[in-house]
């Protein structure tokens, strides 16, 4: 789940998916995250807790044109639609 505030997005976890391996994996994502700093990649602001306990989340830029699944998936749209036309 995201949601859109200031120019940036957050990506909360799912609370009830969350084990010993699925944090471990999170703060670990979110450590190579923090290292990555290019153009071509989305800038990572930070992690946040919804309130004590709560789920964790992490602070990226907002993206206007959407997630990069989202761009994959039009793309492949267009190009399988255009692709049909020199059939």
């Amino acid at each position: 789940m995201s949601c859109l505030f200031w120019g940036g997005a957050v990506k909360k976890t799912k609370k009830a998916f969350l084990g010993i391996w699925q944090i471990a994996d999170f703060w670990k994502e979110a450590s190579i995250l923090s290292q990555l700093h290019h153009p071509n990649v989305v800038a990572f602001y930070g992690v946040v807790r919804d309130g004590p306990g709560g789920t964790l989340a992490t602070v990226t830029e907002y993206m206007v044109n959407g997630s990069l699944k989202q761009v994959l998936q039009k793309r492949d749209r267009y190009m399988c639609c255009e692709s049909s036309h020199f059939t």
